[in-house]
């Protein structure tokens, strides 16, 4: 089964290079969880193994168990869920979005995310990051000194500044990965896109 538009091979039907990719990656030797612990981002880049293994060592190492970085795992999951948006990628929209609530939020909190996030019960200083990756994403070329200088002001370090450049750019490199692969959705993707319909439509993205 495929689960792109290109030839895919599933952690179940792998062997070889590829199995032990499976293997390093996620840190387990049994296929139930790996396919548990694996998206199909991923597994979309499996006829390429070292393309799916440093592509996953890089966004978990720069980004996901970055420990070096003061964003903490909600500053990235809205990054990369504004990112998504941006990008019209259905699947990262979908997954980040959820995700960015953590467990403290109720599904409003997403929804919200979704119609409007300037509306968001977060800091000015977050929503300030949420609006350059924003603009990074969609209007690269009008990027200034002066917005980097904006994030300065609202608290941001240089140090900062730099992570929330380097997942804006990372996750515009993700949802290209999906958008130009086809990636298919998990099925609860599906039922949260139905669910928060009213407040981003991405059905037709």
């Amino acid at each position: 089964m495929s689960v792109a538009w290109i030839k895919t091979i599933l952690p179940s039907k792998a062997d070889n290079e590829l199995l032990k990719t499976y293997q390093q990656i996620t840190g387990f030797d049994d296929v139930e969880k790996i396919e548990k612990r694996i998206r199909n981002n991923f597994i979309a880049l499996s006829i390429k193994p070292n393309l799916l293994r440093d592509s996953w060592n890089f966004m978990h190492n720069t980004s996901f168990k970055n420990e070096e970085s003061r964003l903490t795992k909600q500053d990235r999951d809205l990054i990369d869920t504004i990112v998504s948006i941006s990008n019209r990628c259905r699947f990262c929209t979908i997954g980040h979005a959820e995700v960015a609530r953590g467990n403290n939020q109720d599904i409003d909190f997403t929804q919200q995310l979704k119609s409007d996030y300037k509306q968001l019960s977060i800091s000015k200083k977050l929503i300030a990051a949420l609006e350059f990756a924003e603009q990074l994403t969609s209007h690269p070329d009008k990027i200034k000194k002066n917005d980097v200088e904006e994030l300065s002001k609202v608290g941001w370090s240089d140090e900062d500044i730099a992570d929330i450049v380097h997942e804006t750019a990372l996750f515009n490199y993700m949802n290209r990965i999906v958008i130009g692969l086809g990636v298919k959705m998990h099925p609860f993707m599906e039922r949260i896109e139905k669910r928060d319909k009213e407040f981003l439509d991405t059905s037709q993205w």
